[in-house]
């Protein structure tokens, strides 16, 4: 176990001096003198003193932690948060002192609440060390409570100033008066982010005391999992990343004396009830799949839900970490799966992919992130390189030519990082369904392919074995399109190439790498926008444009 030796100690003495000079600014407020603000100012040097240490003994301890072990990193990011707002309370303090010479007359303080807002702050500071100690979930949110009180504080003492201020009082002496009590106010702000810090540390996952209460609501209304009285038997670790605002996180529940993983996705309420009632239509129509819900809750403008965690691993880790028997395994069960699903819910209806469009809507976010990739018309050895705006408006007919024979239910995005293979129960599940809808199965095929193609993983080996599924997973969507008839497959997929090749750009920050994804997308634009009647419609992606 790692041991905090002298940041320990040294949090110790910061918090007792932090203590000291929020007394300290207390008694100058009410009885001001040169001595006790010359103490302050010293003691404000000091805090950063302290703070400087534990920070560099942070930095060391860093580096001798086990990097295994979310919990002790957890533990020292915390304490990096906790002296760091501790040492802003002291600032405010300091700032407090230099206010108060703006005030007419200095007994027109008592027009603040000072005690109620000090006895507040030191309350706080004093449950730090035992909860940190402790990893005590109920005290930490005990001290992120009081920046509640504190806003209460504030918001009452800005009506009482605009009460004077409309009675006629001083208003330079107002105004002051309104500063100072936004400065107790953000002394609140920085005791909240102590809270949340320890919250975190208990938790072994960093999380805001609004995502902490989403969380233990949407466990309560489960009635499976624990809710208020069990938020000292649960823990969090990240999973993956996502783009859409969400936070995704597993939570190891073990309020019933065993461990229970499950999966807590909170973020915009309209994504997740898009999400929740898609995971419900899969699991309505193909069982089996997506995960189960066990909870969903909508608080203001936040949404949490609760998913079954489904073991297993990514394709991504397959394809980093696996052997091949366990790769080729996930890969045979995974054309099986798709079969399935495009079998059983194919619609023989004409459906538009539109995927020229989908390039439009996506354009101002790759700017955004390249805007070089916007140029104007230029020329390059005599060549005259098309504006890529106007090159995309050249490909409209594409999306009026190109239409799928039938339409199945597609992921909507269908990544590497949305796909699980379980090799105990040989099976796949599916993730991130708030995509899914009613389209043309190359959507997911193009997806699914450009994914393998954009990992930034340069290891021989393993660059082989994306290529390798690339390869099948492409000719299993080929052979499929041959078994029901589809004879514009190529053309559709060298356009969803082009779609996913263009757009995957503005997630990728290096420039070498975006630019190689976006002239793949731009060459076959190039070459699908001179294309019509039957040229297009037999048109074949180069079997290279998906190789190193």
């Amino acid at each position: 176990m790692l041991s905090l030796g002298s940041a320990e100690e040294n949090l110790h003495f910061l918090v007792l001096e932090v203590i000291r000079q929020l007394e300290r600014t207390r008694r100058y407020l009410l009885s001001p003198s040169e001595k006790t603000r010359q103490t302050i100012l010293r003691g404000d040097d000091y805090v950063d003193h302290l703070r400087k240490i534990i920070q560099r003994k942070c930095f060391v301890l860093v580096r001798e932690a086990d990097r295994n072990d979310r919990f002790e990193l957890e533990l020292l990011r915390s304490i990096d948060l906790i002296t760091g707002n501790l040492e802003r309370i002291a600032d405010f303090c300091e700032n407090l002192v230099g206010q108060f010479h703006h005030l007419a007359a200095p007994e027109l303080v008592s027009d603040l609440d000072i005690d109620a807002n000090f006895d507040e702050m030191i309350r706080g500071l004093r449950a730090i060390e035992p909860a940190l100690r402790e990893r005590d979930v109920q005290q930490a949110l005990d001290i992120c409570q009081i920046e509640r009180r504190l806003d209460e504080l504030h918001a009452t003492a800005f009506r009482e100033t605009l009460d004077r201020l409309d009675a006629g009082g001083d208003a330079q002496t107002n105004v002051t008066i309104l500063f100072m009590s936004h400065y107790f106010e953000r002394m609140g702000d920085a005791l909240l982010n102590v809270g949340e810090a320890i919250l975190s540390a208990a938790l072994g996952e960093r999380i805001k005391i609004d995502e902490f209460q989403a969380l233990r609501d949407t466990m309560a209304s489960s009635g499976t999992f624990g809710g208020d009285a069990e938020t000292e038997v649960v823990t969090l670790e990240a999973l993956g990343e996502t783009r859409s605002g969400c936070r995704i996180d597993r939570v190891v529940d073990r309020s019933s004396g065993e461990e229970r993983m499950i999966v807590f996705k909170e973020g915009p309420p309209e994504k997740l009830a898009e999400e929740r009632e898609c995971v419900q239509r899969w699991n309505r129509i193909l069982p089996g799949y997506a995960p189960g819900i066990y909870s969903f809750q909508q608080r203001g403008d936040s949404g949490a839900i609760l998913f079954e965690y489904l073991p297993g691993r990514t394709f991504e880790q397959l394809l980093l970490q696996s052997q091949p028997p366990e790769l080729r395994a996930a890969l045979a069960r995974l054309k099986s799966a798709l079969r399935e699903i495009w079998t059983k819910t194919r619609l023989d209806e004409p459906t538009h992919p539109d995927f020229i469009a989908q390039v439009r809507k996506r354009l101002p976010a790759v700017y955004e992130l390249h805007p070089e990739f916007a140029r104007g018309a230029e020329s390059l050895g005599g060549v005259e390189v098309t504006p890529f705006d106007e090159l995309v408006a050249r490909c409209g007919h594409v999306d009026e030519a190109l239409v799928a024979p039938f339409s199945v239910l597609g992921h909507g995005d269908l990544n590497v990082d949305n796909v699980i293979y379980d090799p105990e129960l040989d099976s796949i599940r599916l993730i991130d369904l708030h995509r899914s809808h009613q389209t043309d199965f190359v959507q997911d095929v193009s997806v699914f392919l450009v994914s393998h193609f954009r990992l930034r993983v340069f290891d021989r080996p393993v660059r082989a074995r994306i290529q390798d599924v690339i390869s099948r997973v492409h000719d299993f969507a080929a052979e499929f399109a041959r078994e029901t008839g589809d004879t514009t497959f190529e053309a559709r997929l060298a356009a969803g190439l082009a779609r996913s090749f263009v757009t995957s750009a503005r997630f990728v920050l290096d420039e070498e790498f975006a630019k190689g994804l976006f002239l793949r997308g731009r060459y076959l634009l190039e070459q699908l926008s001179t294309l019509r009647g039957e040229a297009l419609l037999r048109y074949r992606a180069p079997e290279d444009l998906l190789v190193d």
